[in-house]
């Protein structure tokens, strides 16, 4: 167990999509003298340049920066997550890890939560703010069971509703409140943390915990199911806890229940989008092969090709009909 004689606790912040603006709102109604880090992840594009730390260093009075490897956490700094890396807590030091995509997305909300509900155990404030899909739940939940406390935006006061309605349903947090009151329930949150210089680590509240890193024993993996990984094509499996369920691959990969959902449709958007391209490329060379025939004299088989053409292409208009049929019916994250 680990002890942080300079850290008395930490502040977690998860946020997507509408979270610069919600971000900005928030930082800047925290006091300098925070006397704790605060950790955030922001959903970023892994090839983007993140200007996130230099927008919160402006809207408010704490420092703002990507952290360092291997750097020691220390009170009132900003610390964001740089694109394409998980943020994660190994004690009082940061670690920054490139290991397998939770969700989707590294950096990973729940990534970051589930590491500082094991590091910090009952002194941590973790908030969930506007975003789409379910990242953060599985991570907040965590929080929860190791005693920490959990605010979550207001999903009629979020750009983007969804995260926070997700939070809400699976975990009984402390507070819900509009992004304009969570600073000061921030602070008064803060304030009243057990000293975590006093306490050592609780235990996994939620295994398996770590990004990148798989369970060795199957009960600690879940059940099995018959969903394969939509990025490695591996089988999944689900993990149980409370209301909150996730399914991970023993590599690492691992989603909520509404982004492996979003993830198959993509991938189901993808395989009927290369059926439409393939269909359509086989009507064209039938096409050219029939002309070839016609040329050369051999009217049945140039016959043969323009049926196939007419067929490949009445294919190709069904499917697209399918496409777009599904993607009308899809529901909004």
């Amino acid at each position: 167990m680990r002890q942080h004689p300079e850290v008395s606790g930490i502040v977690v912040i998860g946020t997507s999509a509408g979270g610069v603006q919600t971000l900005q709102a928030l930082v800047a109604q925290l006091p300098a003298d925070l006397a704790v880090p605060v950790l955030v992840v922001l959903h970023l594009p892994p090839q983007g340049v993140s200007v996130l730390p230099a927008i919160l260093s402006r809207a408010g009075d704490l420092p703002a920066r990507h952290p360092e490897q291997g750097e020691k956490l220390q009170p009132g700094i900003v610390y964001v997550a740089p694109p394409d890396r998980h943020l994660l807590v190994d004690g009082d030091h940061i670690q920054l890890s490139g290991g397998p995509r939770e969700n989707g997305a590294r950096p990973s909300i729940d990534a970051l939560f589930r590491s500082v509900a094991r590091a910090f155990g009952p002194s941590v404030v973790a908030v969930v703010l506007s975003g789409m899909l379910d990242d953060g739940t599985a991570g907040l939940h965590a929080v929860k069971k190791a005693g920490g406390v959990c605010i979550v935006q207001d999903p009629d006061d979020a750009l983007f509703p969804a995260m926070p309605a997700s939070a809400l349903q699976a975990v009984n947090v402390d507070a819900v409140a509009g992004i304009d009151k969570i600073p000061r329930l921030i602070v008064e949150a803060v304030k009243n943390l057990p000293r975590i210089s006093s306490l050592e680590a609780g235990p996994d509240p939620d295994p398996p915990m770590a990004a990148g890193l798989g369970a060795s024993e199957d009960d600690q993996m879940g059940e099995i199911t018959p969903f394969s990984c939509p990025e490695c094509g591996g089988t999944l499996w689900e993990h149980a806890s409370g209301r909150v369920s996730h399914f991970r691959r023993r590599i690492g990969h691992a989603y909520s229940p509404d982004s492996l959902y979003a993830k198959q449709g993509e991938r189901l958007d993808e395989a009927l989008w290369a059926a439409i391209v393939a269909l359509e490329e086989r009507a064209d060379l039938a096409d050219r092969m029939a002309k070839r025939m016609t040329t050369s004299g051999r009217a049945a088989l140039a016959v043969r090709y323009e049926n196939d053409a007419d067929d490949a292409r009445r294919r190709a208009d069904l499917v697209r009909r399918v496409v777009v049929d599904i993607t009308s019916h899809r529901p909004t994250p």
